[in-house]
């Protein structure tokens, strides 16, 4: 009986569910199938690579560099010549027609050479910059025995005018005259004192006479003269410098600040 009842006891645990998990087996790895590798580690570089990598990172950081002084060299570069135009000009404002100005001058130009000769062309400077330009077409230069460059205020003290004239030959009669061609230039100082008027003419003239070689004649001179202004003057002078300048034509003056003319 007892017997019996240990083998039912055994038979029925044999045919019993499990209550437990099985853990899986390992399972053999499939045939021709090659083993999974572990992930290499990373090779430090070699000395020649790591040397490499120094040289290009500070090339790099020179070239940047370089670059940023350069911005820096050109920056300050732009500064200084906006500092020296606008310099330039308050210094041309104060020559020119500062608020303390009680001068005024008149500047002409007189073409009184003719002849054998005919004016190609006229330049003016005043104290350095362009007054006056103009090249002869179709005879409107050289036909124009007198030119008023410049009548206005101007500061007192020194001034330097500066004059360069082209003469070419012409003549109907000579050959070597045509193809003759005289350039002069020729620089005066004149001094503007304050509640006086000022006149500066500026002559091109036969120098020579009929004697003297033809390339010898044309000569520059220049006459200066000067008188006390009036009590009108001066007011009108007042008037003037409470005004805004106005550009005259060229070859007109009138304007208080000359300024440099376009090219033709």
């Amino acid at each position: 009986m007892v017997l019996a009842v240990g083998l039912l006891a055994v038979g029925v645990c044999a045919f019993a569910p499990a209550t437990g998990y099985a853990q899986p087996a390992d399972q053999p790895e499939a045939p021709g199938q090659p083993a999974a590798q572990p992930p290499a580690e990373p090779q430090p570089p070699s000395p020649e690579e790591e040397a490499d990598i120094q040289a290009a990172a500070q090339a790099a950081l020179n070239e940047d560099v370089e670059l940023r002084e350069l911005e820096y060299r050109v920056n300050r570069l732009k500064e200084e010549i906006l500092k020296s135009k606008r310099n330039l000009l308050n210094l041309q404002q104060t020559i020119l027609s500062g608020p303390i100005a009680q001068a005024r001058v008149k500047i002409v130009h007189h073409n009184d050479l003719g002849g054998f000769f005919k004016l190609e062309s006229v330049v003016y400077f005043l104290d350095g910059s362009r007054l006056f330009r103009k090249v002869d077409n179709g005879g409107d230069l050289d036909g124009q025995k007198t030119i008023v460059l410049y009548d206005g205020m101007m500061q007192p003290g020194d001034h330097l005018i500066s004059v360069m004239m082209t003469y070419r030959g012409t003549s109907g009669f000579f050959n070597y005259v045509e193809g003759l061609q005289v350039q002069l230039k020729s620089s005066h100082n004149f001094e503007v004192q304050d509640g006086m008027q000022t006149l500066v003419d500026i002559y091109g003239y036969d120098k020579g006479g009929w004697l003297a070689d033809l390339k010898d004649r044309p000569g520059i001179y220049a006459k200066t003269s000067a008188n006390r202004l009036t009590a009108e003057d001066l007011a009108r002078l007042g008037a003037e410098q409470g005004e805004v300048p106005q550009e005259g034509a060229e070859g007109q003056g009138g304007a208080a600040n000359p300024q440099p003319q376009p090219e033709e």
